[in-house]
């Protein structure tokens, strides 16, 4: 939160623009995922700006390549009341020679992934720790497990066992209907091993969609395809997001059982990391619930 000089005027800055200035749940959901500082908006690419006046918001500007426009409220938005936010730094993550967060690898002792036969096997995608700068409040070392040539909207993932994460949802999984032509249930698929660390910016970088410089980042999810805020199904709280990867990461595939294909569509899919062959991977939890959300965007 910004507050002015003026003592009843108060400025909230958020990356991303697509939100309806209603104050319902999704609007709430917004405003506290994608708060920002005024220093990040003035370097981001879509971004706004709100003012509120004595609680009501007042004013709306567009923020993009460092240019500020105003932007005329509607009669819905005049008026909205103002709703409190904490701003979020913006973490990016490095490839490193080593560290306590990686992609890749092999599974980490004991630990199970999710297994149904009527569908394409989880993979292991490496693990985020909370020993990494930007992810400190993670409950525990979290091991990504997720069907990446499977079909699902949001899968949600109960962790309350770190080791044995179960889908919360297998139902509404199993209804997808989709079957891959090469990757079953008990296709192995194991990544090569890369360590990261994290960078926090003092300015919003111009994340390319498919760039390897960066395998990801953390702070602040850049939607694809619009905002997709998930509640937890436990708590019904709004899950704070964890990181987001790209399909433009540098992963390549190291193990299989498969007999993989030599040239065409599948032999690139098979042989790198990637997310249903051109998105990006966004993870939220709730600590508190162990409750994880995976969820792929593409163009």
């Amino acid at each position: 939160m910004s507050v002015s000089c003026q003592s009843q005027q108060q400025k909230v800055f958020l990356e991303g623009y697509e939100v309806k200035l209603n104050g319902d749940d999704q609007c709430r959901r917004f405003f506290k995922t994608q708060a920002i500082s005024e220093e990040l908006v003035q370097t981001s690419v879509d971004a706004l700006e709100l003012v509120f006046e004595e609680g009501k918001l007042t004013q709306k500007f567009f923020w993009s390549y460092g240019d500020r426009d105003e932007v005329e409220l509607t009669l819905e938005e005049k008026g909205m009341a103002y709703i409190p936010v904490v701003p979020h730094d913006f973490y990016i993550f490095k490839t490193s020679d080593t560290g306590s967060s990686y992609l890749g690898g092999d599974l980490p002792t004991n630990f199970k992934l999710p297994k149904f036969e009527e569908r394409p096997s989880f993979q292991f995608l490496g693990t985020l720790s909370s020993e990494t700068v930007g992810l400190e409040w993670l409950p525990f070392d979290l091991h990504l497990a997720v069907p990446i040539y499977g079909n699902f909207y949001r899968l949600f993932m109960d962790y309350s066992d770190p080791l044995n994460p179960k889908v919360w949802n297998p139902e509404e999984y199993l209804e997808t209907g989709y079957e891959d032509e090469w990757v079953k249930h008990d296709t192995k698929l194991i990544f090569e091993q890369k360590f990261m660390e994290t960078e926090k910016m003092a300015e919003m970088p111009e994340i390319h969609q498919g760039s390897s410089a960066s395998p990801g980042h953390l702070g602040i999810p850049q939607w694809i395809q619009g905002p997709d805020i998930p509640d937890c199904p436990k708590t019904n709280k709004t899950m704070k997001f964890v990181a987001q990867f790209s399909y433009g990461l540098d992963v390549k595939l190291a193990k299989t059982n498969l007999d993989l294909p030599t040239e065409g569509y599948y032999a690139d899919l098979l042989n790198r990391m990637n997310f249903w062959s051109d998105g990006d991977l966004y993870i939220f939890m709730n600590p508190e619930s162990k409750m994880v959300c995976y969820i792929i965007q593409h163009t």
